[in-house]
């Protein structure tokens, strides 16, 4: 039962990771428009939109959380298929456990785009907004934490 939970990690982390091609912020612009702004908001550089043309500076931080995550989720998929860990149950925990924390500091700095973005590009708080890529991913990533958290402690229950 475990390692069903687990493969639903899995899966939902992979797609919370997929969100990040999703646009991550918002920019609502002093005159009524709004620019949608996808993985230029990590790595910086031009944006051609509808309303406005911009260059943007990184703001990383999104970025690192979606690659924790993955991380995370890697560990997972390795706790649950590799035969090392179902004879080594003392490491599956600890694994499990290194990959939980992974996945909700990834949860944490992949909401904390927003005010990096802000930040880092001179914005005003009230023009720039969370995305539905970062909300979406993590929200699934969270739901990634839970469910793994559930197979960690079915493992617990082995014992």
């Amino acid at each position: 039962m475990s390692k069903i939970f687990k493969t639903a990690s899995a899966v939902l982390g992979l797609i919370a990771v997929f969100m990040m091609f999703i646009p991550q912020v918002c920019i609502h612009w002093t005159d009524g428009g709004q620019s949608l702004i996808g993985v230029q908001a990590f790595f910086g550089g031009n944006y051609s939109g509808a309303y406005a043309d911009s260059a943007f500076t990184a703001a990383p931080s999104g970025f690192v959380g979606y690659m924790l995550i993955l991380g995370g989720i890697l560990l997972v998929l390795a706790c649950a298929f590799l035969a090392f860990f179902k004879e080594h149950d003392i490491m599956n925990i600890l694994v499990m456990i290194v990959a939980i924390i992974l996945i909700i500091v990834g949860v944490v700095l992949l909401f904390t785009i927003r005010y990096s973005f802000m930040e880092t590009n001179g914005f005003l708080s009230e023009q720039v907004y969370v995305g539905g890529g970062a909300i979406a991913g993590g929200s699934l990533a969270a739901l990634s934490a839970a469910t793994a958290t559930l197979g960690l402690l079915l493992d617990f229950a082995k014992y």
